[in-house]
């Protein structure tokens, strides 16, 4: 039985070894895979090193701790910032190099001043590890300065812009305001203005903003185009503003009116009755007069007459340039007469005080038309003290009278009154 199956198995060994030898792919396969083999050790053994080109390897122009460096030169620009490398060494080395594990510095010999030059390049640092063969290109020329910076305010140029009837073109702001350029030092002094520049063929009517690049001038206003020359912003916006025409009426205004009195009744005339004015259209058109200041009532004397500075509403112009005008009352038919007032009243006393006006008698000048004056009293003249309108302070002072003539029509009181008062606490 063991002798059979001996035979069997030879018989099987025999059958698969004819199968093998006679599938002429997988002999093909087996094959390759013998050379490649033998290839691999040919290569070890007999040729262990290689040579190969590292592309883009960066060059490195560093002043630090120079010469270059303390005469506050900065590399400005390389004409080849990246150059190839062949490297000769081990294959087991040479096969993990990149372009960032060699190091190719310039040589800074010969360099004295700002300018360009040609500077050799080298291995910085080199490995042990492999051989540097060759460096292409070997040497590179490189622009020195010293860099500086200057700060511009950004000009605008706009043209082409129309604006229609009635309404009027404000000021161009541009945003950012300025703009600082850096750069090397001859070329950023060559600059002289940073300028946008707007030319569109169009009618606008409303205020607009457009986006446009900033350009460098010289002082011949030609561009300045140095590729070395940085701007922390190379673009603005420049906003139009478009502001709305009208013609507005000048009025005044008035304080310490008296209680009762009719304001519309009191006369008066402007110098200059109106003015032309231009504004954001939001706010113009709220707009229903342009007031020339405030009068205190008390100052209105006959035939009075007050100078007002014109002053404009924010983001307003004053188209007709009106720097001042002139008010002048018309008081003809009034005249003016003095009572002595024996009456005054404290009104809004605050609690838990007692107010005693010591003053007997209070002379008062009353201005009004004449028939009305000439019909008045002294008891036809209100004085009040408004103890609410200040602090309270125990003792005696001196406090301001209000004088009025209610119900008479167009009469009033000129001039400040004042009267003693003692105050206690009850």
């Amino acid at each position: 039985m063991k002798i059979m199956s001996h035979i069997q198995n030879i018989r099987l060994k025999k059958i698969s070894f004819d199968w093998l030898f006679g599938n002429k792919r997988l002999l093909m396969l087996f094959s390759l895979l013998i050379a490649i083999t033998i290839w691999a050790l040919v290569i070890v053994l007999v040729y262990p090193n290689q040579t190969v080109t590292i592309r883009d390897v960066p060059v490195n122009v560093d002043v630090t701790n120079t010469d270059v460096g303390k005469m506050g030169l900065s590399a400005i620009r390389i004409s080849s910032p990246q150059v190839n490398v062949v490297v000769d060494g081990k294959r087991s080395v040479i096969g993990g190099l990149g372009a960032a594990d060699i190091h190719i510095a310039a040589s800074l010999d010969g360099v004295t001043g700002p300018g360009t030059y040609d500077l050799q390049l080298f291995a910085q640092n080199p490995s042990g590890d492999y051989e540097l063969i060759s460096i292409n290109p070997s040497q590179v020329s490189v622009k020195f300065d010293k860099v500086i910076s200057k700060t511009l305010k950004v000009e605008t140029e706009v043209s082409g812009i129309s604006i229609p009837d009635g309404f009027l073109k404000g000021n161009e702001i541009a945003n950012p305001h300025d703009v600082v350029v850096t750069g090397p030092e001859t070329d950023v002094n060559l600059v002289t203005r940073a300028v946008v520049r707007l030319n569109k063929k169009l009618t606008i009517s409303s205020t607009e903003t457009f986006k446009e690049n900033i350009i460098l001038l010289d002082e011949n206003s030609n561009v300045v185009t140095s590729p070395d020359l940085k701007m922390d912003k190379s673009t603005a916006e420049v906003t139009i503003q478009v502001l709305k025409v009208r013609e507005l009426p000048i009025t005044i205004n008035y304080t310490n009116i008296p209680q009762g009195f009719p304001v519309d009744s009191l006369s008066y005339t402007i110098s200059t009755p109106s003015i032309k004015v231009a504004g954001p259209t939001y706010s113009v058109d709220n707009y229903t007069s342009i007031p020339a200041g405030y009068v205190d009532f008390r100052t209105i004397d006959l035939g009075k007459t007050i100078n007002f500075d014109i002053q404009m509403p924010t983001g307003f112009v004053n188209i007709d340039n009106l720097q001042s005008v002139t008010v002048t009352f018309d008081t003809a038919g009034m005249i003016k007469k003095t009572f002595y007032v024996r009456t005054i009243n404290v009104i809004n006393a605050p609690a838990g005080y007692t107010f005693t006006v010591t003053t007997k008698s209070l002379g008062v000048t009353i201005i009004g038309t004449k028939s009305i004056v000439d019909s008045l009293t002294a008891g036809d003249i209100v004085a009040e003290i408004d103890a609410g309108e200040r602090d309270v302070t125990v003792g005696q002072s001196k406090l301001p009278v209000n004088v009025y003539v209610p119900n008479k029509g167009l009469v009033w009181a000129i001039g400040t009154a004042e009267a003693y008062v003692n105050v206690q606490a009850s």
